[in-house]
């Protein structure tokens, strides 16, 4: 639907003389992006209104954002399973926020927080297969990532004394793009960037 949707818009723009058709592949990839990210908000926003947590849901949104963008992860081979599981992901987190704050204690957040950080400062960025970086923008990436994950960090410790909602909701994204990039790692066979699978 997606694909189809990107199309349609990159031939609006081909037949209107926006584009060239030298450039139309990358129209379409980056419409795509653009529609994909509009469906992704939508989610954050219908859930954040089931659950009535829309500031723990927007939070969660820009957070995601941020670590997938400089931290890269996991990523389906079809936007009808990647809207899935970012579906069930973003209402676990919502849920748990909501209901297990009362349970939710400076050893859990610890735990988490060392697994996830150290995650971010071994293996980030993990490239993916649909847009190759430069060794500049690994190197780039690979400092924002760690850069975003220190504040991320002290965040969810200030937050843990004035709203264990807002802490838990933010160190659970923290944990899923971590455990993400963990599952993209594992699945290149211990590899981060492409280009190192075509060294071995």
């Amino acid at each position: 639907m997606i694909n189809a949707f990107a199309k349609i818009v990159t031939d609006f723009f081909l037949e209107n003389r926006v584009i060239d058709s030298d450039d139309a592949e990358t129209y379409q990839y980056g419409n795509e992006i653009i529609i994909s990210s509009i469906i992704d908000l939508l989610i954050v926003i219908i859930l954040g209104l089931i659950y009535k947590e829309l500031l723990n849901a927007a939070l969660f949104f820009i957070s995601f954002l941020l670590l997938r963008t400089f931290g890269g992860g996991y990523h389906a081979d079809t936007y009808l399973k990647c809207k899935i599981i970012y579906t069930i992901d973003i209402s676990l987190i919502l849920f748990l926020s909501k209901y297990a704050s009362l349970i939710y204690n400076l050893y859990i957040m610890f735990l988490i927080l060392i697994f996830s950080f150290t995650v971010f400062f071994s293996i980030a960025p993990i490239e993916n297969s649909n847009k190759r970086l430069s060794k500049t923008e690994i190197e780039k990436n690979s400092q924002k990532s760690k850069v975003v994950s220190i504040i991320l960090c002290l965040a969810i410790g200030v937050a843990y004394y004035y709203n264990k909602g807002i802490s838990l909701t933010l160190l659970l994204t923290f944990f899923s793009v971590s455990a993400a990039m963990i599952i993209e790692y594992l699945r290149k066979g211990g590899t981060v960037h492409e280009d190192e699978k075509e060294n071995c």
